[in-house]
């Protein structure tokens, strides 16, 4: 073989290992891809975590998207207020016809007449009444900013809750299904002592009664899945209709109280960290920045003023004329306008104080209640955990003996439905303490709440 022939021997296998690179490339890029916050086993359902759910809710919500673009406005109205600072500059360019009449009406012809002209005025000093204005919109679009942040912690709240709702719906449902479980099998019992005579009729109807009961509060729990996710999938800004597999659990720290004696410290928390409490903070530096301003206005504004401009009766002019210059504008009497003004934005001022101080003994007050609630929602759950023991031992112990015809049909219906109600108490007192949780974090001003450390 020759030197050339081996060199394009070498060249197409050069050629066709980069053609299957390339195509092997193309098929990797075009195969689906699992998104990594979900299950690495494609045949398994995709799971919305609360996580998944409060980021879901920040992008997609619709009252918090119009905040948002209320914030967006604000700034854009800080943005423009910076250029008070900048020169104003404009210019005009202007075309007449002119004709010139007698008082009989005779004409004396026309002409043309061009005209441009550029002017220039720019704020030299104004005792800071601009520098004032500035702040003061600059603070309104920082208000904007927290009020945003506070409408962000009520659709957070309002998401633990729904998804605490469907939790809650989805425990009830599988212990209406359990109820119902347990009412077939006490029918079963019933029947067959029936048939060797050994219980009445009654027995067995009573026993069908329990049956139809617990479908009917089966139907009523998947009703309540239903509602709760429809309410869930509209707080995430979807359609009611939309449907959701959620985490069996939506915190990962086990029920716990509180000790009282760190009050104080969650107080701080919640002062620091409350997006209403920073709003009205905000607010306070809008009055004071609109007051300093207020008062600048009894003073002079000076500015420096440019003009330059052009006229003929043909274009381009070449008549010209400039002048420059400062101009000092005060107000001297305009009513008391002014003092008024003053002392109006005075007293907004005192008002807005006392507005914030009135807010940090009010969210002192919520956060306190929302430990009190809490603890006594832990309280309530250890007690619920500790019934349905006892509940589900009495309920064993009654079928043991109704089975060896010791008991009636009454005894171990009572005890089917006391177990049943107690799982149904302790599910109750588990959401309660958790939407206590989520409370509390609502009023803190945090997104979660590591309970660990109090």
């Amino acid at each position: 073989m020759s030197l050339i022939a081996r060199e394009n021997k070498y060249i197409k296998r050069i050629v066709f290992s980069f053609l299957l690179f390339l195509i092997s490339l193309l098929i990797y890029s075009l195969s689906p891809n699992l998104p990594t916050s979900y299950a690495a086993d494609s045949n398994e359902t995709n799971i919305l975590t609360l996580e998944d759910a409060l980021k879901i809710a920040k992008e997609n919500n619709k009252t918090l998207q119009a905040q948002y673009y209320q914030m967006q406005s604000a700034k854009e109205t800080y943005i423009q207020a910076l250029g008070y600072r900048l020169p104003n500059i404009t210019g005009s360019l202007n075309y007449e016809r002119i004709r010139t009449m007698s008082t009989n009406n005779a004409s004396y012809g026309s002409k043309d007449d061009f005209s441009y002209s550029l002017n220039a005025n720019q704020l030299l000093y104004d005792f800071g009444a601009t520098n004032s204005y500035i702040q003061s919109v600059y603070h309104t679009y920082k208000q904007s900013e927290k009020q945003y942040l506070d409408t962000l912690r009520q659709i957070e709240y309002q998401v633990k809750q729904s998804y605490l709702n469907v939790l809650s719906a989805k425990q009830l449902y599988d212990t209406a299904k359990e109820g119902l479980n347990l009412a077939n099998l006490i029918l079963k019992y019933t029947q067959s002592e029936f048939d060797v005579g050994l219980v009445a009729r009654s027995d067995v109807l009573s026993a069908e009664v329990e049956v139809q009961n617990a479908k009917i509060s089966l139907l009523n729990a998947k009703n309540q899945i239903n509602v709760s996710l429809a309410n869930l999938a509209n707080v995430l800004g979807y359609d009611p209709r939309k449907s959701f597999t959620i985490s069996q659990i939506a915190y990962k720290n086990s029920p716990k109280s509180i000790s009282t004696s760190f009050a104080d410290q969650i107080f701080s928390i919640a002062i620091k960290n409350r997006p209403d409490i920073a709003a009205i903070v905000e607010s306070i530096d809008v009055a004071n920045y609109t007051l300093k301003n207020l008062k600048s206005s009894l003073y002079p504004k000076i500015n420096l003023v440019a003009d330059y401009s052009r006229s003929d009766s043909k274009f381009p002019p070449e008549n010209y004329s400039w002048f420059y210059g400062i101009t000092a504008t005060v107000t001297f009497y305009n009513g008391g306008q002014n003092i008024s003004k003053i002392r109006q934005e005075q007293d907004t001022l005192n008002y807005l104080i006392k507005t914030k101080d009135n807010l940090e003994d009010s969210v002192k007050l919520a956060v306190w209640t929302d430990i009190l609630n809490l603890n006594n929602a832990y309280s309530t759950f250890e007690l619920s955990d500790a019934a349905v023991k006892s509940a589900e031992e009495n309920l064993k112990v009654n079928e043991a003996q109704y089975k060896e015809g010791l008991n009636s049909i009454i005894d171990l219906t009572t005890a089917r439905n006391n177990y049943i109600a107690a799982k149904n108490q302790r599910i109750i007192n588990e959401y309660n303490y958790y939407l206590s949780l989520a409370t509390l974090e609502r009023d803190l001003g945090v997104k979660f709440f590591n309970i660990e450390n109090y």
